[in-house]
């Protein structure tokens, strides 16, 4: 795998222009997500995309800190992208995400409405795949 791409269903994005790249990449190691981040081909996808290494640094900063990713028109215009980890205890299994059209759903909307659907859902999928006992240990 290119670490600087997220790879899913034949196509190849950059992790750094998508929601869910973001969150995957936040839970590496140091190690990997500096390879990671090395690795990034910056450029502008659209007029709105982070494409300068700082500002992404600082991208990622914000989604350690909050748990979540909201990325709007930054890999095509008209998409926005929310994704939340889905964890196993403290392990990472994943990432959960939602492609919406901005017309349809502002981001305060995407955040108040979608942001705790995706998070009980998380929680969910981590369950069925043994969450509970996870987290007792």
């Amino acid at each position: 795998m290119d670490p600087g791409y997220l790879e899913t269903d034949g196509n190849r994005l950059p992790v750094w222009a998508t929601s869910m790249g973001r969150v995957l990449v936040v839970e590496l190691p140091e190690a990997a997500r500096e390879e990671s981040l090395a690795n990034a081909q910056l450029r502008n996808h659209t007029s709105k995309t982070v494409a300068g290494i700082g500002h992404l640094r600082a991208e990622l900063d914000l989604v350690r800190a909050q748990g979540w990713s909201l990325v709007a028109q930054e890999l095509d215009e008209g998409l926005r992208g929310l994704a939340v980890p889905v964890y196993r205890g403290a392990q990472l299994l994943g990432a959960l995400n939602v492609s919406v059209q901005p017309g349809r759903i502002g981001s305060a909307s995407i955040t108040e409405e979608m942001l705790p659907l995706m998070r009980r859902t998380a929680k969910n999928i981590a369950d069925d795949f043994g969450g509970r006992t996870a987290a007792r240990n």
